[in-house]
C-alpha cells in the first residue's frame, strides 16, 4: 500500500502540465428555429441552419463575449448513407460531401455573407443523424476546416492554421417512419433546426508549459523526499 501511494505520488509530480486548447465556437445564440434537414435517396442536405453568435473560449484575443453574427447560416451534405438500429435509436451516417458557416461579424471587421468556416474534405469524415424513439433529432457533423482569415486575426490566433471542427444540431421535428427507416425513395424533412453548436479546436495541440527553474528544484525535490521517506520506512 506504502509502496503504491509512493508510486501515485512520485505519478502526479512527473505529469506534464499541457495548456487548454483554444475553441471557436459558433452557435444560434437565441436566434430561435429555422433551416430544414432532408434524407433522400441516400444523401442528406441541411440547409438554412440558423448561426447568431461566434465566441472564442481560451483565445488569446477576445476570449469570453459571444459575438453577433449577421446573416448567419450552417449548410451542408452527405451521401453514401448507412442505417441501423441500436437499443430503439436510429442510426444514420453519411460521408460528409461540404459544410460551410456563412455571415457577419462587425466585432472582427467580417463583411456580412462572408464563409466563416468551411470543410476540407478528407477520407473518412462522417455526418451521423440519430433520433430517438421521442422524436429528438441530432446530426452530429464532424472533420478539418479553414476559417476566415480576419476573424482568425481577431482571435488572435495565427492565420491559415489548420483546424478541426465537431458538434450538434437539434431538431424536434420528424415523421415517425424516419426512426425505423420506413420512408420509402420519397426520404423524410426535419424541420425547426432549434439548437446548433459547432466547435472548432486547433488541430496542433498546443505546445507543452514549462517549469521554470525555481519550480523544476521544487519537483526535484519532492521527489527526492519521498524516495528517502520509503526508505525510512522499510
Amino acid at each position: 500500500m506504502r509502496r503504491a501511494s509512493l508510486t501515485l505520488a512520485l505519478c502526479l509530480l512527473l505529469l506534464p502540465v499541457v495548456g487548454l486548447a483554444d475553441t471557436i465556437d459558433f452557435s444560434t445564440s437565441g436566434l430561435g428555429i429555422g433551416g430544414t434537414i432532408t434524407v433522400q435517396g441516400g444523401t442528406i442536405t441541411g440547409v438554412g441552419i440558423k448561426i447568431g453568435g461566434v465566441e472564442g473560449m481560451s483565445t488569446p484575443s477576445n476570449a469570453g463575449p459571444v459575438f453577433p453574427v449577421t446573416g448567419g447560416t450552417l449548410n451542408f451534405t452527405g451521401s453514401a448513407m448507412a442505417f441501423q438500429m441500436l437499443g430503439g435509436y436510429g442510426y444514420y451516417s453519411f460521408s460528409l460531401g461540404t459544410l460551410s458557416i456563412t455571415g457577419g461579424v462587425s466585432a472582427a471587421g467580417v463583411a456580412n455573407n462572408t464563409t466563416l468556416m468551411n470543410y476540407v474534405p478528407p477520407t473518412g469524415s462522417v455526418i451521423v443523424l440519430a433520433t430517438t424513439p421521442t422524436g429528438i433529432w441530432n446530426v452530429m457533423p464532424g472533420g478539418p476546416d479553414t476559417k476566415d482569415s480576419n476573424l482568425l486575426t481577431f482571435f488572435g490566433e495565427p492565420s491559415g492554421g489548420d483546424w478541426e471542427f465537431g458538434g450538434n444540431v437539434s431538431t424536434f421535428a420528424g415523421p415517425s417512419c424516419a426512426i425505423h427507416n420506413t420512408c420509402g425513395s420519397s426520404g423524410f424533412r426535419l424541420t425547426a433546426a432549434g439548437s446548433t453548436d459547432i466547435q472548432d479546436t486547433p488541430i496542433t495541440p498546443e505546445p507543452l508549459i514549462t517549469p521554470e527553474p525555481v519550480t523544476s528544484s521544487l519537483l526535484g525535490l519532492g521527489v527526492f523526499a519521498l524516495l528517502g521517506l520509503g526508505r525510512r520506512r522499510r
